[in-house]
């Protein structure tokens, strides 16, 4: 792990923060992921960088397995909003998104952005992504924003 690797943790941390603060998430079992996730970071992973214990062995132990356990947070975070949205994620279902195209709607509805998509998936292409998936919902560039239509949506299977 670089110094880079462990500026992507607090960058991690600060999104999660912010998607927290917002209070988008729609369920009770999402949030707690959502919040582990963030607890996980703040205490783990960032007093391990700020105190510049990282060039231990130990602490990169640690800090590699916060590292991979992103995944893991990202297939929790999107398979229980999907458990507790049916409608939503039927209708996503009948799109004919593949499985990344979902998760980038699903994070797309919790209030995610693009770009913290981007990087939490570690995709380079989420703009590209993004423009793949207007198609196959049937939007255009001028019906607005892909996250405030996605979380609309959500919000109308709720009803």
């Amino acid at each position: 792990m670089d110094m880079e690797d462990y500026q992507s943790f607090i960058l991690e941390w600060k999104i999660l923060s912010r998607a927290l603060r917002l209070s988008r998430v729609w369920d009770n079992s999402t949030f707690a992921i959502l919040d582990e996730r963030h607890m996980m970071l703040e205490k783990t992973a960032i007093p391990l960088i700020s105190e510049e214990m990282f060039s231990t062995m130990g602490a990169k132990i640690r800090l590699g397995a916060v590292w991979s356990a992103r995944e893991v947070f990202i297939a929790g975070l999107v398979g229980s909003f999907m458990e507790n949205n049916h409608g939503f994620s039927k209708w996503l279902y009948s799109m004919g998104l593949d499985c990344w195209e979902l998760d980038h709607c699903v994070l797309l509805a919790l209030g995610f952005r693009g770009n913290e998509i981007g990087f939490m998936m570690n995709d380079k292409s989420h703009y590209n992504r993004s423009a793949v998936i207007r198609r196959k919902i049937g939007l255009s560039s001028e019906d607005g924003n892909l996250g405030i239509y996605l979380r609309k949506m959500a919000g109308n299977f709720k009803k």
